[in-house]
């Protein structure tokens, strides 16, 4: 799946500097390249590479699909698989 980051939920310094240091901050693309349940993980590709984060830091990170147009984010949960 496709993904543009439109907005990150968790504003401290440690946090921003992994999204940025990830590629994961707002207007970037992503793919979601797979999602490990039980290892309550994320794995993403990204302007930087694969990126490999945890759901709950995936929960701070709101995305929506590249081809979706603004009227449909009702439809689609706006965050990061998690």
């Amino acid at each position: 799946v496709e993904l543009r980051i439109e907005r990150v939920t968790d504003q401290s310094p440690e946090f921003l500097q992994f999204v940025r240091r990830s590629g994961l901050h707002p207007g970037n693309q992503v793919i979601v390249e797979s999602i490990d349940r039980a290892a309550d993980a994320v794995t993403l590709e990204t302007e930087r590479g694969i990126v490999t984060i945890g759901t709950q830091a995936a929960s701070k990170i709101l995305a929506r699909p590249l081809e979706s147009d603004p009227s449909s984010l009702d439809a689609f949960p706006p965050r990061l698989p998690g």
